[in-house]
């Protein structure tokens, strides 16, 4: 990598990093902890993608936890940035299994034995933002599994110690501080809870098929919680903001292919989001820009040769690699993602 595409990836990370650091260290809250949640493989691989970078330029990073005893738990965490895009059938009978687990939980902590057959009992419990599912426990529970699983008395505060370090190291490689754009508005979020096991559920009424709507439940929630609300923290126009929200719209799309494949290869579910196929959602999907998303190491040498104004490294590479501008580029980002949340509204919930 050449001088030129060296400071581009820097600039970038070092502007993500230091609104990630900013996010972090604001006032603690239930609706930032919620926010958290939401936003944990994001920062994940994004942190893991900083010091992917840091290594490749010869700057030594074995001193982090992230690179030692958390390092196999950070590549599992960070695959789930890819929500669903492999191994539909296994996803699937996970998050049936997690439902299984979750009902059997909190039915055992009835009262009276006798009504566990009733189903009176919780099992999912949801985020709700301006009438909008922005999250839910199952989700989380999927996102966090391989970190309770952790042999240590607090898992949760040891990885996020791991991740905080990484966080501040990088930090003081460079001494850069950019200033954030964002108010920092963790607004107060409302929650419902349902049973989605019984056979009549609130959320989904009478379809059958609990792991596929659940499937599809997920992947709306995370569309709902990158468009409706990482606005409500971060600008539109933030970097991090455009990655996270490029990286939920990628990836959705290949999940939402996935399961159009194994439904048309198992016969045991139907597929339900043939509407989308009449919607042009394929118009910002570039494996390349996905990449540059996914890590820092910009490598296309074809950027070289353009003109980049300093603080408008983003603009350019939309621009290489979409030929528009940055505001299109999130008015047609934004749209994408409001329509496949809205298919899949529309297709699974009552």
């Amino acid at each position: 990598m050449n001088d030129k595409l060296f400071d581009i990836s820097k600039n970038l990370l070092m502007q993500d990093i230091d609104t990630i650091y900013t996010i972090i260290t604001q006032p603690d809250s239930e609706s930032r902890s919620i926010f958290f949640m939401g936003a944990f493989p994001y920062f994940t691989a994004f942190i893991a993608g900083a010091v992917d970078f840091l290594e490749e330029h010869q700057i030594n990073c074995s001193s982090l936890s992230i690179r030692n005893e958390f390092a196999p738990l950070l590549a599992k965490v960070r695959a789930k940035l890819k929500l669903y895009r492999e191994r539909t059938g296994k996803n699937i009978s996970t998050i049936d299994s997690i439902r299984d687990n979750q009902n059997e939980e909190f039915a055992a902590q009835l009262r009276f034995p006798i009504l566990q057959k009733f189903g009176i009992n919780y099992d999912l419990g949801t985020y709700i933002l301006d009438n909008r599912y922005v999250g839910n426990t199952f989700l989380y529970k999927w996102f966090f599994d391989e970190v309770g699983e952790i042999q240590l008395k607090n898992p949760y505060f040891e990885y996020s110690k791991a991740l905080g370090q990484a966080i501040r190291f990088i930090k003081d490689i460079w001494h850069i501080n950019y200033l954030v754009c964002g108010n920092f508005d963790f607004e107060t979020i409302a929650t419902k809870d349902f049973n989605v096991t019984r056979r009549h559920s609130k959320l989904f009424g009478n379809n059958s098929n609990k792991g596929q709507c659940l499937f599809l439940f997920n992947i709306m929630c995370q569309v709902n919680f990158a468009m409706y609300y990482l606005k409500k923290v971060l600008d539109d126009e933030n970097s991090l903001s455009i990655r996270i929200k490029y990286l939920t719209y990628y990836f959705s799309c290949s999940s939402l292919r996935s399961l159009k494949n194994y439904c048309e290869q198992n016969k045991t579910m139907f597929y339900t989001l043939n509407c989308l196929e009449t919607e042009n959602l394929s118009n910002l999907l570039n494996e390349e820009f996905c990449n540059c998303m996914r890590h820092y190491e910009i490598r296309d040498s074809n950027l070289d040769g353009i003109s980049i104004e300093p603080n408008k490294e983003f603009d350019t590479i939309i621009s290489f690699y979409f030929g528009c501008s940055k505001a299109d580029f999130i008015d047609k980002l934004n749209s994408n993602l409001e329509i496949i949340g809205g298919a899949i509204k529309k297709s699974v919930l009552r």
